[in-house]
């Protein structure tokens, strides 16, 4: 189960440096609850509940809802909704297309994204996929400095719903040793503009990442569809 993870897309956060423990609080056969409990390098804690809604479409396609929320030093209270509409083009491949919103005591009014995915030969041992998305917020913050330079004094901010990032990301993924060391390489590039103030422009990112999974079987094949790439994110203040 991947989904402790999906508050890390290919932009992270603060969270990026963060130890999680999760209970399962209740099942059933299309729903799940958990509690959660982060502890960050700095020794912060984020406890938080979670929720997810999973069904399928026919022989062709998976809906699949989460909820969560939770609270945090840094970004104290926060509630977090994300939609994926996965079709499936083929036995080891699948069009994913993922939506989020979130809101809370320290976004930018609600922060969203939304993302089309194409991944493709996922297994339990290895995957790979293409994304093309994009982020915003609907009540973007304006620096400091941009209210004291003198062309802006006196005149009222632009706080106007904003695209803050679009792009393109690459995902790699494969078991490095055994069945609990995996590698995740994950270059990509986008084009960002922080705020209604500064122009877009261009940047290229990569992040390659370490994975440990503990007490994990290799039971079926369809176990390891669930092993697929991180769901894509795009989200500027995070990368």
């Amino acid at each position: 189960d991947d989904d402790f993870r999906e508050t890390n897309g290919p932009a992270q956060n603060e969270e990026r440096n963060e130890i999680g423990l999760q209970v399962k609080a209740g099942e059933t056969e299309r729903s799940r609850f958990d509690v959660t409990m982060g502890v960050s390098s700095d020794l912060n804690l984020k406890p938080g509940i979670r929720y997810r809604f999973k069904e399928d479409l026919g022989e062709w396609g998976r809906f699949r809802y989460t909820g969560r929320a939770d609270y945090s030093d840094k970004r104290r209270f926060r509630h977090r909704h994300s939609v994926e509409f996965d079709y499936l083009t083929g036995e080891t491949s699948l069009l994913r297309w993922s939506n989020r919103v979130e809101q809370g005591q320290r976004t930018e009014g609600v922060e969203w994204g939304t993302a089309l995915s194409w991944l493709l030969g996922y297994s339990i041992d290895s995957a790979a996929s293409f994304s093309i998305g994009a982020s915003g917020n609907t009540e973007p913050d304006i620096p400091e400095y941009i209210l004291e330079d003198p062309p802006y004094i006196g005149r009222e901010p632009d706080q106007s719903s904003l695209v803050t990032e679009y792009g393109v990301i690459f995902n790699f993924r494969n078991r490095l040793y055994k069945d609990w060391l995996y590698i995740e390489f994950e270059p990509g590039y986008s084009q960002r503009q922080r705020h209604n103030f500064e122009k877009r422009h261009g940047v290229f990112f990569g992040r390659i990442n370490f994975e440990l999974w503990f007490n994990r079987g290799r039971e079926s094949q369809r176990k390891g569809r669930e092993e697929e790439p991180k769901r894509v994110d795009f989200d500027p203040e995070h990368t």
